[in-house]
């Protein structure tokens, strides 16, 4: 694997992520230690609670690159088989449950059409192995922030029925956000539970003149 060969080649490791990478991140974070070399993990954005356990967690820092590091790796890039398919990778219970985590989230923002057969077998396989699989789902999909249910609220205020009540409408500031400490993801999450309700069709979500429709 190409990115495994660039970190046998190096001293200082630097992995890059967001919310979508950081499992990944937390994975190879583990590898490179194993590795015995130095590594440094950065995030993009500030990251989800819900990911405090997950390992590494703590070690996250929202810095620039540092200019020594030898080789920067962005966990984006980063494929799941890489862990699974390696076969020098041993998988220990860190990097079980991250990968398994790493999963879990993809699957909670993908519609369940594009969960293919590849989805379903990695997941099994890591379960197979041993990753905690009842601890990924209840910190992932059951524990709610606090910040998402201050904003749920917010939202709840502001949305508006239209077309015999089969469409809601919320508007959405960036006060908003900042008073409730919670992103526009978590905005995004609260707008699909109010398409659960009864005879609501469509939920558009409208922030900074954008229009995020959920159907």
């Amino acid at each position: 694997m190409l990115i495994l060969d660039e970190i046998k080649n190096v001293s200082h490791v630097v992995i890059v992520c967001d919310n979508d990478s950081f499992c990944r991140a937390s994975a190879l974070y583990t590898y490179v230690l194993q590795q015995h070399k130095k590594v440094s993990l950065l995030s993009r954005e500030v990251l989800d609670v819900r990911f405090a356990f997950v390992a590494w967690f703590d070690k996250v820092r929202m810095s620039a690159v540092p200019e020594k590091a030898q080789c920067v790796v962005d966990a984006q890039n980063i494929n799941i088989s890489t862990f699974l398919e390696e076969e020098k990778i041993v998988l220990n219970q860190k990097m079980l449950d991250a990968l398994c985590a790493d999963l879990v989230w993809y699957g909670k923002y993908t519609p369940p059409t594009m969960l293919d057969g590849i989805y379903f077998a990695s997941l099994s396989r890591l379960i197979q192995r041993g990753a905690n699989y009842t601890q990924c789902t209840k910190a992932l999909l059951c524990q709610e922030p606090l910040s998402k249910m201050r904003l749920q609220a917010v939202m709840q205020q502001k949305m508006m029925q239209k077309n015999g009540a089969t469409e809601v409408e919320v508007f959405l500031s960036e006060e908003d956000l900042l008073s409730t400490g919670s992103s526009i993801r978590e905005a995004y999450e609260n707008a699909q539970k109010i398409l659960c309700m009864v005879h609501v069709d469509k939920v558009s979500l409208v922030y900074c003149n954008e229009v995020m429709t959920i159907t």
